[in-house]
């Protein structure tokens, strides 16, 4: 992919680089014949290229999602796609007779879409967390074509974008009081909710939304999508940081602003 970026002149370093898919990281950032990662970008006499290279992080824990649709037609020809809520990483694999397995799926929170007959719609659940373990026996239902949200619905479709934003903001809030009772550790939606941090609503859909949290090495990925497009149409995700953003995958995210800030 290609970026612009316009930077103030004079000496900038690089600070850190956020937001990466799930177990990739930086291996080269470069400007022309200068080494950002070990050296200051001094303002240039010509215009040179920004180089950002990404490896794979070998020791990060990719691990096996499977699963199956229901609903299908017998012998009918489709895909499943899992694209992350938070990162720019999409997996995307042909299902065999309703099955599907993916080997290495990197941890995060993905959403998951069933491509037939050309089109894309949005599975029942919409998202999936993925963490340091494996992920088998997943259903999901292969839900109709989606249907245009009807005028009367908007203001209750805005009314659930709204409260889900809030929502977020308290899983962060729980998050912390679980870190401070645990030692240095974050929870999943059932773990907050055994904790009393959470209601039990949390586990299935709040909201018109379902919320998933993925956790791995003092880190997590919270994030909600709705549960069919009557109920919303943004996604969301929050991270330890605190901030609650738009979600990445395209259509849940006003134009241009994917893993921008909610204002």
């Amino acid at each position: 992919g290609t970026f612009q970026i316009t930077a103030p002149e004079g000496a900038l370093r690089v600070g850190r680089v956020e937001r990466l898919p799930g177990g990739y990281e930086i291996k080269s950032l470069t400007y022309g014949q200068t080494d950002l990662l070990s050296n200051p970008l001094l303002a240039p006499d010509t215009v040179s290229e920004l180089r950002v290279t990404l490896e794979v992080n070998e020791a990060a824990p990719f691990v096996k999602v499977s699963g199956r649709f229901a609903g299908l037609n017998a012998g009918e020809s489709a895909r499943v796609t899992l694209t992350g809520m938070s990162a720019a990483a999409t997996f995307e694999t042909a299902l065999a007779d309703g099955a599907f397995e993916f080997p290495r799926v990197a941890p995060g929170v993905y959403l998951v879409s069933l491509i037939r007959n050309g089109n894309s719609v949005v599975a029942e659940p919409p998202i999936i967390a993925v963490a340091s373990k494996n992920r088998r026996g997943i259903t999901f239902e292969a839900p109709a074509p989606p249907q245009p949200a009807a005028a009367a619905n908007a203001s209750r479709m805005t009314g659930n974008e709204a409260a889900t934003v809030a929502n977020l903001r308290t899983i962060n809030t729980a998050e912390v009081t679980f870190l401070s009772t645990t030692g240095g550790e974050f929870g999943d939606v059932s773990e907050l909710v055994a904790a009393g941090l959470l209601d039990t609503r949390f586990e299935t859909s709040v909201s018109g939304y379902l919320f998933a949290i993925s956790v791995t090495d003092g880190d997590y990925v919270a994030a909600a999508a709705p549960v069919n497009a009557q109920a919303g149409i943004r996604g969301f995700f929050t991270t330890p940081e605190g901030v609650v953003r738009f979600a990445v995958p395209e259509g849940l995210a006003p134009p241009g602003k994917a893993g921008e800030p909610v204002e």
